[in-house]
C-alpha cells in the first residue's frame, strides 16, 4: 500500500512537472511570437565572386540595445532549405566551408564561405534574435558564383577577335575615310581645271585686246 501511494506522488509530481515546461514553453512562444523587429542589414547589391574564392556574407544589426542578454544568429540558404551556421556564443557550422567571421561585440553577424562553387549561388538569409528582450530580425544576401570558363572568356574576349558588329564598324568607318578622301580629291581636281581654264580665258581676252589696239593703231596714224 505504500508502495503504491510513493508511485502515485511521483506520477503526480512528474505531470506536474510536465505541466509546468509545458506552460513555460508556452510563455516563451508567445513571447518570440510577439518579438519585436529588429533591423538587420546585408550588403548592398549582389555578392560575386569566382569559383573556388572564398566568398564573404556580410550581415550587422543594431548595436546598444538594452537588457540584451544572450544573442542567436543563424543563416539558412533559401533555395535549398539548408542551414549553414549557428551561433548563440559558439559557432556551430552546420557545412565545413562556413565559417564565422563576426563579432557580436561591434554587432557583426558575417560569415565566409570557402572554395565556393556555383552550386552555392543563390540567396542566404542572415536571422538575428536578441535575449532575453526577443528582438528579432533578417537580412538577405544575394551570392554569384562565377565559373572559371566565364571568368576565361570574360578576360579572354577583349583580346581576341572583333565580334561581327566590331568588324563591320571598323569596315564602315575604312569606307567612310575613302570616301571622304576621295570626294577631297574631286574637289581639288575640279578647282584646278577651273583656274587653269580661267587663265586661259584672261589669256585669249589679253591677246584679243592687243589685237583690236593693233589695228587701232594704223588707223590713227593715216587719219593724222
Amino acid at each position: 500500500m505504500a508502495f503504491a501511494r510513493l508511485y502515485q506522488s511521483r506520477l503526480n509530481l512528474g505531470q506536474t512537472l510536465q505541466t509546468l515546461a509545458l506552460l513555460l514553453s508556452c510563455a516563451v512562444l508567445c513571447k518570440v511570437g510577439a518579438a519585436a523587429k529588429l533591423a538587420v542589414e546585408g550588403p548592398p547589391g549582389v555578392v560575386v565572386v569566382q569559383a573556388g574564392a572564398t566568398a564573404t556574407l556580410g550581415c550587422s544589426f543594431p548595436c546598444g540595445t538594452v537588457g540584451v542578454q544572450s544573442t542567436v544568429v543563424e543563416w539558412d540558404m533559401v533555395e535549398r532549405g539548408d542551414k549553414i551556421l549557428m551561433m548563440d556564443g559558439v559557432p556551430w557550422p552546420m557545412i565545413p566551408r562556413a565559417a564565422w567571421i563576426g563579432d557580436f561585440s561591434t554587432c557583426n553577424a558575417s560569415i565566409s564561405l570557402s572554395d565556393v562553387r556555383e552550386s552555392d549561388s543563390g540567396t542566404y538569409c542572415c536571422s538575428v534574435l536578441l535575449l532575453n528582450m526577443y528582438y528579432e530580425g533578417e537580412a538577405y544576401v544575394t551570392l554569384r558564383v562565377l565559373s572559371p570558363s566565364s571568368v576565361t572568356s570574360k578576360m579572354d574576349s577583349p583580346m581576341a577577335s572583333p565580334s561581327a558588329s566590331e568588324r563591320v564598324g571598323v569596315i564602315a568607318a575604312i569606307m567612310l575615310i575613302v570616301a571622304i578622301a576621295v570626294l577631297l580629291a574631286s574637289c581639288v581636281a575640279v578647282k584646278k581645271r577651273r583656274r587653269s581654264r580661267m587663265k586661259r580665258v584672261e589669256g585669249d581676252e589679253e591677246k584679243q585686246t592687243n589685237k583690236q589696239k593693233e589695228h587701232l593703231n594704223p588707223s590713227i596714224e593715216t587719219a593724222e
